[in-house]
């Protein structure tokens, strides 16, 4: 059985499982479970007058896929 860990995606939902997915095709392994662990969430949305978190979307506007 194969369990493959991820966390503190921080809302790059695309990522991660790109990251998933390009570890199959490269060991030629399926996962039979991934547990997420840590940070899932993303960053508040720049219209929520939260100012520091607007840098983020600025800088990597993938925090928001989730």
């Amino acid at each position: 059985m194969i369990i493959g860990f991820i966390g503190d995606i921080h809302g790059r939902a695309c990522h991660a499982l790109a990251i998933l997915l390009i570890w199959q095709s490269m060991r030629e392994k399926v996962f039979d479970l991934v547990v997420q662990v840590g940070d899932l969430g993303v960053m508040p949305l720049p219209q929520s007058g939260e100012i520091p978190y607007d840098r983020f979307s600025q800088w990597d506007p993938a925090v928001y896929d989730l």
